[in-house]
């Protein structure tokens, strides 16, 4: 099962791939998907749909980014030090926690 984002005539919308690699809606196969964590809550059932069903969708679509409203953010600056120094700036030691 090949999930995406893709924008269509409808605005913008998660989709599978179906047999003949067109594009359908999830909302087509009974799953209402509009955010990444909606798209990881439902893929026990996505697994278990039946692409051989799934046909006549969008051939070429416009793909777009994968996820949608994340929960959070992480980022880490691997030039951090580097960067202090050049600025002259003095090192923060900070812990992170999940």
């Amino acid at each position: 099962m090949r999930p995406a984002r893709i924008s269509g005539l409808a605005g913008s919308y998660f989709a599978i791939q179906g047999i003949d690699n067109s594009w359908v809606a999830m909302d087509s196969v009974g799953l209402t998907v509009e955010t990444t964590p909606q798209l990881v809550a439902v893929a026990d059932r996505l697994a278990e749909i039946d692409i051989g069903d799934i046909k006549d969708g969008v051939m070429d679509p416009e793909f777009l980014v994968p996820i949608v409203a994340p929960g959070k953010v992480l980022a880490i600056a691997l030039n951090y030090l580097d960067h202090t120094r050049e600025q002259n700036v003095e090192l923060r030691r900070t812990r992170f926690s999940c």
